[in-house]
């Protein structure tokens, strides 16, 4: 099995190299200020931060827009420090995505519920062929997220995904990435407490 990439940036995240990036920051954030101007970086605005590094100019954004900032940033101590960041100035926290996550042992999928999208859409027509297909197939035991669940979405989506890009073509859907913020279950169904449920199944 590959062993999953690491990354590390070229001149490290010690806290030596956190000092040299604050050091820098005081020379340089003044410019990157005066694009946020140019740019018009305001309230309510919806911000991803590449790279926040020391979290100079994350802080700084998340003065602007006045609410969370998301991040990629691969570094563990740079990301505990935007963490930190954001636990202090009372704007909540922001997603930060590692970029080297280990994929090993984990399950990436999008949430089927709920679902907007106009009569006929690609996707749609693909998750209801692709359900349909398993459900009709020789395998009589077909597990929930494979057929109806978000692994069949999932699936789906991410062949048009791919054939938009190969295709040079913009994306046209969006995902909802704080839903679970108003969603509540409003139905105890009986499959998530046994062996359908695939939450329970053992990664082993």
């Amino acid at each position: 099995m590959p062993r999953p990439r690491s990354y590390t940036y070229l001149l490290g995240d010690s806290p030596t190299e956190a000092q040299r990036l604050r050091a820098q920051a005081r020379l340089w954030d003044p410019t990157a200020h005066a694009l946020f101007d140019r740019l018009k970086i305001r309230r309510g605005m919806r911000v991803l931060e590449i790279g926040p590094g020391a979290g100079s100019l994350h802080r700084e954004l998340r003065r602007r827009v006045r609410a969370p900032v998301d991040a990629v940033e691969p570094s563990d101590p740079f990301a505990r420090g935007i963490e930190r960041l954001a636990a202090r100035d009372g704007f909540g926290q922001g997603q930060i995505w590692r970029a080297n996550l280990s994929t090993d042992r984990r399950i990436f999928y999008v949430n089927n519920d709920p679902i907007a999208a106009p009569a006929n859409h690609p996707v749609l027509r693909t998750a209801l062929s692709r359900a349909t297909g398993r459900l009709l197939g020789n395998n009589p035991h077909q597990a929930i997220q494979e057929t109806t669940g978000p692994g069949n979405l999932t699936a789906a989506l991410a062949a048009h995904a791919n054939g938009l890009i190969a295709a040079g073509a913009p994306l046209d859907f969006t995902l909802l990435r704080n839903w679970e913020t108003v969603a509540e279950t409003r139905w105890r169904l009986s499959y998530r407490d046994d062996q359908r449920n695939w939450r329970n199944m053992d990664a082993g």
